[in-house]
């Protein structure tokens, strides 16, 4: 059985939806994903990073966390996977955010996932471990994730990778060596290829 690693938010997790949802409702704006240019909501928002940090508090409380939506055809593809392979999610969402976390991976997707590791992020995006390292030490086969700078640097450190979904803020030209999928059934003919 080979190792998946697999990001959590924007692959399996529709966060962004929800959060500009929230956001809309709570601030007046109109954003819509579209708007989502950068994964530094600061900049999308007009704001200081504290600011940031004070809303994205404010929206992760265990409630919304719970209530936020799968991608579409994340359930089935994990599903299918967890049959023939080792999962494991690896997210760099804040420590604070542990239990609810995997109380909505268990919610969604039952024992799908072996295990969930953390890079130990703190509110000022700074993280104790690369994913990189997580999925190295993992015997990650393949990893998975929708932010280019993650993919870029498992890709440098030989880890397969695949860059998940076209969205507004990960068009970046990606080492190529990256495979590029926008969704859950390209996703799937892609492993089922390769693993």
């Amino acid at each position: 059985m080979s190792v998946i690693c697999i990001d959590i938010d924007e692959v399996l997790a529709a966060y962004i939806v929800d959060l500009l949802l929230w956001h809309n409702a709570k601030y007046g704006t109109s954003l819509r994903y579209a708007d989502v240019w950068n994964y530094s909501l600061s900049k999308i928002w007009d704001c200081d990073h504290a600011e940031e940090r004070k809303r994205v508090n404010e929206f992760e409380s265990d409630e919304r966390m719970i209530a936020i939506k799968t991608i579409p055809g994340a359930v089935s593809g994990i599903k299918e996977l967890a049959k023939q392979h080792t999962l494991i999610a690896v997210t760099s969402r804040q420590n604070a955010m542990r239990q609810v976390t995997r109380q909505w991976l268990q919610l969604h997707f039952g024992d799908s996932f072996s295990d969930v590791l953390f890079t130990d992020n703190d509110s000022f995006h700074t993280a104790r471990f690369s994913k990189s390292q997580l999925c190295k030490d993992a015997g990650a086969a393949l990893f998975v994730d929708d932010l280019h700078w993650h993919c870029q640097d498992c890709a440098e450190k030989g880890i397969p990778t695949v860059i998940f979904g076209h969205y507004p803020y990960n068009k970046e030209n990606v080492h190529s060596s990256i495979k590029r999928v926008a969704d859950w059934p390209e996703l799937m003919a892609y492993i089922k290829q390769v693993l």
